[in-house]
């Protein structure tokens, strides 16, 4: 299975897309009085009636740019973008003196699209946004909603872009890395391990406590392991894992419960090694929940109960709210003997 991260949004203003006072679309004075109203309503910031307003005349002048363009704005400034979105897509060409608004409207429509992990529409938003105004953020929106999606050859080409145009517009650092971090999911994922490794690397080196650089190398090891364990090979998967426990410190707790939990697999087991390797997850951290289970399973099967049930108490004062874990826990318990 392929393993997917979901990228994080970084809080950007959509620089160059200000949102400015509302003002005529033309001069109304040959429009109908509904648009004239309407757009009266809109100067004085009352976008719910003239919405009101807008979308009763829409009913019967269908075909009115004008008042679509309006109903898009007055949309767009009750904060509304998913109906400012479809507005402006009933308007046609949108009008010069409109089009920051609409671009606005697009891009945050795409931001919640893809918070919602709709990546199709998130991707459709934003292609319309960038028809408008090529922006850097909204390149890092869809670039972030084609590696969620997991279309990481298209993802690759924009995420390059927005990076291209972040550099050269100076942008913020956070900016930069936030772009780098997901296009190092990207390439990693994407089948360019190097370029990943490579740019995962000098992203930590400019922000070492940066997590999602681990969180995607842990994520693509994981996957390898796993794929290693469906080809029958599963001493190639401890391999990896092993590898990943040293190159990714802090993951390295995880890497070594996976190795384990993979060694107590199969109908010949070796205890002794499963306990060996949940001890190098516990030399790391003592009150992990799985090392600990991990490692009490491992003794329950050499015979060893006494100590076995020590662990697994630990395991269970340190499971929090895992209940999944909980449950197995209070099972192997109950097979020892010992009331959960």
């Amino acid at each position: 299975m392929r393993s997917k991260l979901t990228v994080c949004l970084i809080a950007l203003a959509l620089t160059g897309l200000p949102v400015t006072a509302p003002a005529q679309t033309q001069s109304l004075a040959k429009a109908p009085a509904e648009i004239t109203h309407a757009n009266d309503l809109i100067r004085r910031e009352k976008y719910a009636e003239a919405k009101t307003v807008l979308e009763g005349y829409l009913k019967t002048h269908a075909g009115d740019r004008t008042a679509a363009v309006l109903l898009g704005v007055a949309d767009a400034y009750a904060e509304d973008p998913a109906g400012a979105a479809k507005a402006f897509d009933g308007a046609g060409p949108i009008p010069e003196r409109y089009k920051v608004i609409a671009a606005k409207a697009y891009s945050d429509a795409a931001v919640n699209a893809l918070k919602e992990k709709n990546y199709d529409d998130a991707i459709a938003l934003s292609s319309k946004a960038l028809a408008i105004a090529p922006n850097v953020n909204v390149l890092y929106i869809q670039g972030t909603a084609y590696t969620n999606a997991q279309r990481y050859s298209q993802a690759i080409p924009v995420l390059e872009k927005a990076k291209s145009l972040a550099t050269a517009g100076f942008a913020s650092a956070p900016t930069i890395n936030a772009i780098d971090a997901t296009l190092m999911t990207a390439y990693v994922f994407g089948g360019d391990i190097d370029k990943g490794l490579a740019l995962g690397a000098a992203l930590k080196k400019r922000d070492p406590g940066n997590a999602r650089v681990d969180d995607t190398l842990a994520a693509y090891y994981s996957q390898q392991a796993s794929a290693a364990v469906a080809a029958g090979k599963k001493e190639d998967a401890v391999t990896v894992l092993e590898n990943a426990a040293k190159n990714i410190p802090s993951r390295a707790t995880t890497m070594y419960v996976q190795a384990a939990n993979i060694l107590a697999t199969g109908s010949d087991v070796d205890w002794k090694r499963v306990k060996a390797e949940a001890d190098k997850a516990l030399a790391i951290d003592p009150n992990n929940a799985r090392a600990n289970f991990t490692a009490g399973i491992a003794l329950a099967n050499a015979r060893d109960p006494a100590n076995a049930i020590v662990l697994l108490q630990k395991a269970k004062a340190n499971a929090g709210a895992d209940t999944a874990l909980t449950s197995d826990i209070d099972a192997a318990l109950r097979k020892l003997g010992t009331k959960p």
